[in-house]
């Protein structure tokens, strides 16, 4: 019983112990962001209204032609075809004996008994 209270007092210290570095990384970094120097306000751009329905010019008058016409997107191209699959270079079993002899002695060992459960005695 002792012994489980010391290993339960070590574990609260040790959370504790995580808990204040926690807190105080934080404090430092608190600390560290005030003496700082503000950011200087940058000075916000009012925009004019724009005369067209529903506060919206078209595309075409807001941007002149040069800057449409870089911003097109060429014609989409055809697909290239996908990729012809290929056998692969090695085999797990390098021929059809193999593998019925391999299927043969998985069916007489059968499926692996450290998947079972426990069995009670």
């Amino acid at each position: 019983m002792r012994g489980f209270a010391l290993e339960l007092l070590v574990y609260a210290l040790v959370f504790l112990g995580i808990v204040v570095f926690n807190y105080l990384i934080q404090r430092l970094a608190r600390r560290a962001r005030q003496r700082l120097p503000a950011p200087e306000p940058r000075p916000v751009e009012t925009e004019q209204p724009l005369e067209t329905g529903w506060g919206r010019a078209s595309r075409a008058a807001a941007l002149p032609e040069e800057v449409l016409a870089a911003r097109r997107a060429p014609p989409p191209r055809a697909a290239a075809a996908p990729p012809q699959p290929r056998p692969p270079a090695h085999r797990l079993f390098g021929s059809r004996e193999e593998l019925r002899r391999a299927i043969v002695a998985m069916t007489v060992l059968g499926p692996c008994r450290a998947e079972d459960p426990p069995r009670r005695r």
